[in-house]
């Protein structure tokens, strides 16, 4: 039997007055997964909020990262303008402490130049006293005292190197006083080192090619290794703290004129 529209509208007006016809007319007429689909579409939509609440807390966190980073590069930046003042202070107080170095090595140097001085002073004052166990009448003269005697039998150099020294002194050998005169070429430092060493023993030299007996003599408070090794096996006198060692060695090497 045909279904007729007066059928449909029936049909239309018993669902109105039963919906729970409506119910199963569905389950009849929809397919399960059609019948679905606002279930889906609803956890779409939720799951959608979610993303969007996700999206949300995201870009807050990209946010505040963006923000740590601007800070941390701040910073940085801050970091490096300070490192940069603090190479510059470094370099200013390197420059300052090689300029304080600079003058300390000056005034070292002026101090030692002074001790030098002083401590030669001393010895003229008191040179017979130092010498007196090995030379009697003791005078200490200039070059001047000297420089006729002398003169002509050195080079130009030669007889200014003889002006260096720093002390020159004569006298006679208290074991022997009619040996005639003895000379005495001194190098005075208050740290006695190789070269005051070298010094005496060539300056000495240049007083006995001037034909004059001369004895090399370095005196001083105190004297480095080097001086002590080379003054053990070179003929030269050392007076230290007032007390005259390895005379008779450096006398020995003395010519007899």
């Amino acid at each position: 039997m045909p279904f007729t529209v007066s059928d449909y509208h029936d049909l239309v007006r018993l669902l109105a007055l039963h919906p729970e016809w409506q119910v199963e007319l569905r389950h009849m007429l929809l397919s399960e997964d059609f019948r679905a689909l606002p279930r889906l579409v609803a956890e779409l939509v939720e799951a959608q909020k979610r993303t969007e609440h996700w999206m949300a807390e995201l870009a807050a966190a990209q946010a505040r990262t963006e923000e740590r980073m601007g800070r941390l590069e701040a910073t940085v930046a801050d970091l490096a303008v300070r490192m940069d003042q603090l190479a510059a202070c470094m370099d200013e107080l390197a420059a300052a402490q090689a300029r304080t170095e600079e003058r300390m090595d000056r005034m070292t140097d002026k101090l030692a130049a002074v001790d030098g001085r002083t401590l030669e002073m001393l010895f003229r004052d008191r040179a017979q006293a130092y010498l007196a166990p090995v030379i009697r009448r003791l005078r200490v003269l200039s070059v001047q005292d000297i420089e006729d005697e002398v003169e002509g039998h050195l080079s130009r150099d030669e007889f200014l190197e003889i002006t260096r020294l720093d002390v020159i002194a004569t006298g006679r050998l208290r074991d022997d006083p009619d040996a005639g005169p003895v000379h005495i070429a001194v190098e005075v430092s208050s740290v006695i080192d190789r070269t005051d060493v070298e010094r005496a023993l060539r300056r000495a030299e240049l007083l006995r090619k001037g034909s004059l007996r001369a004895v090399p003599l370095v005196a001083g408070e105190s004297m480095t290794q080097g001086a002590q090794d080379l003054a053990a096996v070179s003929p030269v006198a050392v007076l230290l703290d007032g007390r005259i060692a390895n005379w008779d060695s450096a006398l020995s090497g003395a010519s007899r004129l």
